[in-house]
């Protein structure tokens, strides 16, 4: 994850049209990892390979992990900020 963010950080630095889509698809990446360890979580705990405290603290984790690449992912899609930022032809 913090190979993505540092993509991100590295990708602002400059203004082309094609940012928007390149930090979507790092955050669509995003989303698939967290979605992948909750899915590896659940197995693991349908196994009982994990403690039981173990779930309360990753269940809250997760959903964070979730809500900011897809609150982000939103803003990068959707903003009128963005497309008059990086041009008309942002996600072209």
């Amino acid at each position: 994850m913090i190979f993505i963010q540092v993509q991100i950080i590295t990708i602002l630095k400059t203004s082309a049209p094609v940012i928007p889509t390149q930090i979507s698809k790092l955050f669509i990446v995003w989303l698939v990892i967290v979605i992948a360890m909750f899915g590896i979580t659940l197995a693991m705990n349908y196994f009982n390979m994990l403690p039981s405290s173990f779930n309360d603290k990753f269940n809250i984790r997760i959903l964070g992990g979730l809500i900011m690449p897809l609150s982000w992912l939103a803003y990068y899609r959707w903003s009128k900020r963005v497309k008059a930022y990086y041009g008309a032809n942002a996600f072209e």
